[in-house]
C-alpha cells in the first residue's frame, strides 16, 4: 500500500491507501521524475565525494603532521623567540652542533632514527620545531612567512648560544634553512636539504587543498580516514614500506586530533603569510656548502624542476646526491646516509688541519652509500 495525500474539498490534508495498481497516472509520473531527480542528485553527490576524496589525498597527509609532538629526549624545553611565541626544542648529546629542522610535511618524529646516529658520533644534536608546528606555540597574531620563521629559528639559536650549526631540513623545511643561511651566517655551516627545494611559499599545492577539504574529514570518517591516508602516503612514497609500521603510523598520528579547529587555523595563518623578499633572489648571499639529497628510488614528490634550476643557478657551493634504496623519506630509509653526509659536511667546513683531515674526508666520501646522478634524474614535482 501507498500513503497518498488527499486535499479533498476543504480542510487539513489527509492520508489515504492507494493500491499499487490504481495510483493515478499523474502521481506515478511525479514518482518516477522524484526518484529520477534523487538518483541524480546521489550521482552527483557520489562523484563529489569521490574528487574530493581523491584530493584530499595528501592533504590529510599534511594536517595530520602538523600538530606532531617533538620525539623524547634527554632535554626538552620551549624557548621564548617572541611575544606569545615558544619553540619546541630538543638538545641532546655533546659535540659539533646539527640543527634539524622539522617542516609542514615532516614532523620531528620522522627524525628518530637519526639522532641516535648523530650523538654516538659525538654531535650536539638540536631539533627545533617551528612556529605553529608540534609542540611549539600557535599565536593567532604572528607573522608565518618562511623569512619570520628562519629568523625565530635564529633566534632560538642565540638562546642555546649555538652555532655555526649543520642545518638538516626535509622537503619544505629547506627554504626555511636556506633564509637562515643567508640571513644568520654567523649561526649556519652548512645546510643538508633532504628533498628539499627553494619554495617561495609555505604551503605547497597539497597544504593548500588541505586548508580546502578539511572540514569533510568528519564527513568522510575521521580519524579512520585519516590513519588510512596517512599510512597510504607513507607506503606510496618509500622504496620499501616496511618501515611503515602500525606504531609508526600511531605515531605519525598521534596528537593530530587534539585541537583540529587550533591546527586548521594555523594554516590558513600560514596560508596569508608573504615574503618580504624571494629566496630565489638571495641564493647568491648563501656562502655556506648546501647538500641536496635525493631518493633514488622512483616516488612521487621531490623537487620541481625549476627550484632545482634556480638552486644550481644561484647556489655557489651545491652539490646534488641521490640516496639508493630510499624514497621520499630519506631520514627514515636511510638513515645511515644522512648522518654520513652530515660527517662530510663537517669535515669539508672544519677548520684545516694537518693532511690527515683531507684522509678522512676521502675515506668518508668512499664509505659513503649516496651516489652522484645528472640533475635530470633528479627533478619532480611537488604537491
Amino acid at each position: 500500500m501507498i500513503l497518498e495525500m488527499d486535499q479533498g474539498t476543504g480542510g487539513p490534508p489527509r492520508e489515504r491507501a492507494v493500491a499499487p495498481g490504481n495510483r493515478p497516472a499523474r502521481s506515478r509520473v511525479l514518482a518516477g521524475e522524484a526518484r529520477g531527480e534523487e538518483s541524480t542528485v546521489r550521482h552527483r553527490v557520489e562523484r563529489v565525494e569521490g574528487a574530493s576524496r581523491r584530493k584530499l589525498g595528501a592533504a590529510i597527509f599534511f594536517l595530520s603532521v602538523l600538530a606532531l609532538p617533538l620525539p623524547a629526549a634527554d632535554v626538552a624545553r620551549t624557548v621564548e623567540v617572541g611575544p606569545g611565541e615558544r619553540l619546541s626544542v630538543a638538545d641532546e648529546g655533546a659535540g659539533e652542533p646539527v640543527l634539524l629542522l622539522p617542516s609542514l610535511t615532516f614532523p620531528a618524529f620522522g627524525f628518530r632514527r637519526v639522532v641516535p646516529l648523530l650523538v654516538k658520533a659525538g654531535r650536539r644534536v638540536i631539533v627545533v620545531e617551528p612556529l605553529g608546528q608540534g609542540g611549539s606555540s600557535q599565536p593567532e597574531a604572528a607573522d608565518y612567512s618562511l623569512g619570520a620563521q628562519a629568523d625565530r629559528v635564529g633566534r632560538a639559536l642565540d638562546a642555546l648560544q649555538v652555532g655555526p650549526v649543520v642545518v638538516v631540513a626535509q622537503a619544505a623545511g629547506a627554504s626555511t634553512a636556506l633564509r637562515l643561511a643567508y640571513r644568520r651566517p654567523d649561526r649556519v655551516r652548512a645546510v643538508l636539504s633532504l628533498e628539499g627545494g627553494v619554495s617561495e611559499e609555505v604551503l605547497t599545492p597539497g597544504a593548500r587543498r588541505a586548508i580546502r577539504f578539511a572540514p569533510l574529514l568528519k564527513l568522510f570518517g575521521g580519524e579512520r580516514l585519516i590513519r588510512g591516508r596517512v599510512r597510504k602516503t607513507l607506503v606510496e612514497r618509500s622504496r620499501d614500506p616496511g618501515w611503515v609500521t602500525p606504531e609508526v603510523v600511531d605515531a605519525y598520528l598521534r596528537s593530530a586530533g587534539a585541537d583540529f579547529d587550533a591546527i586548521l587555523r594555523t594554516y590558513r595563518l600560514m596560508a596569508r603569510a608573504t615574503e618580504a623578499e624571494p629566496l630565489r633572489a638571495r641564493l647568491k648571499d648563501v656562502r655556506c656548502p648546501v647538500r641536496l639529497l635525493f631518493g633514488g628510488s622512483p616516488h612521487p614528490s621531490g623537487v620541481p624542476e625549476d627550484e632545482l634550476a634556480a638552486m644550481r643557478a644561484g647556489l655557489a657551493r651545491l652539490e646534488l646526491e641521490t640516496v639508493p634504496g630510499s624514497g621520499h623519506f630519506v631520514a627514515e630509509e636511510a638513515p645511515d646516509a644522512v648522518a654520513r653526509a652530515v660527517e662530510m659536511l663537517l669535515l669539508e667546513t672544519a677548520t684545516p688541519t694537518p693532511a690527515v683531515s683531507s684522509a678522512r674526508a676521502y675515506d668518508a666520501r668512499r664509505s659513503s652509500s649516496v651516489r652522484r646522478y645528472s640533475v635530470s634524474n633528479l627533478s619532480r614535482g611537488r604537491d
